[in-house]
């Protein structure tokens, strides 16, 4: 019966286990890349999941600051439609509501109409930011300016 001597087996997975210890995450890493498309796809679903814009709203305040930049302008950037096509659609919702009670009087099926053509111009819009955003994200550009209003 002999004792075990230094250098075994066993001591060299403990050692490599020590070297393989994960360092901490660097900001934008595969996994900022992925949230980013997760939550373009959740915001993208928005017709059929009223509830995942805001899913999505919560992952991009969470992840913003954890992210880098390019990823950090991707969230900035949906963030910001989000907001924007929010509010622009419940002032459009009320312009429709009001259009809608002053069409005893003829000029409600002008101010319904305009509503209802610009809240497909907002759709559109939307539409197209989180599609091009998305492009973006596959292919690891950022957004060349978040705060703008057009794509």
């Amino acid at each position: 019966m002999s004792e075990p001597s230094i250098g075994t087996q066993q001591d060299a997975t403990i050692s490599m286990d020590a070297s393989d210890a994960q360092a901490p995450r660097a900001a934008g890493t595969v996994n900022d890349r992925t949230y980013v498309i997760v939550t373009y796809a959740l915001y993208l679903s928005a017709p059929l999941f009223l509830i995942t814009p805001l899913i999505a709203l919560i992952i991009g305040y969470v992840q913003r600051s954890k992210a880098g930049p390019i990823h950090a302008s991707h969230y900035h950037f949906q963030i910001r439609s989000f907001w924007i096509s929010t509010l622009m659609g419940l002032g459009l919702l009320l312009a429709t509501i009001i259009g809608t009670m002053l069409m005893v009087i003829g000029i409600g099926f002008l101010i319904s109409g305009a509503a209802y053509l610009a809240m497909l111009v907002l759709a559109i819009w939307y539409y197209v930011r989180m599609i091009v955003g998305l492009v973006r994200a596959i292919n690891h550009e950022p957004i060349t300016n978040p705060r703008s209003w057009m794509v």
